[in-house]
């Protein structure tokens, strides 16, 4: 297990996910979304005693749920450009396909499964670009662990 910490833009996931979220009447919001998950397949060589040895891993796809609760904050906001703040957390999980041994000498290779999962919690930086029509498009910022 391994955390590390991600500088990234959380803007096009949400916006891909959500159009609007319902306000609870004080610039506070709840918006839920999923996706869909898809690993890339790992290989990794190396030597050890002198013999060549590799993994070869494949992933299934999987699915990515999340829930994301934020606010509007005025004093940061006016007529062009609103701010929000927001907390999302999302989790992603990916079958193991396959897992492929070469370069360990003789023998019959185990049959190993499982899966992959992530759990990300994220502070994101959202800037609005209000219009006079029903989409907003916005922009963000995000700072979190998974």
């Amino acid at each position: 297990m391994f955390t590390r910490l991600i500088l990234a833009s959380t803007a096009p996931v949400i916006s891909a996910t959500a159009l609007a979220a319902p306000s609870l009447g004080d610039g506070t919001y709840v918006h839920g979304f999923i996706g869909y998950s898809l690993l890339q397949d790992s290989d990794f060589t190396g030597t050890i005693g002198g013999a060549t040895q590799s993994v070869d891993t494949d992933f299934d796809a999987g699915f990515g749920p999340g829930l994301a609760i934020g606010k509007e904050i005025p004093q940061w906001s006016n007529d062009i450009i609103g701010t929000r703040i927001e907390l999302e957390g999302s989790y992603r999980d990916s079958d193991v396909d396959g897992v492929n041994f070469t370069g360990n000498g003789p023998g019959p290779e185990g049959n190993i499964s499982g899966d992959v999962t992530q759990t990300s919690l994220f502070a994101n930086l959202l800037f609005d670009f209000r219009q006079a029509g029903v989409l907003t498009p916005f922009a963000g910022f995000g700072l979190g662990a998974t």
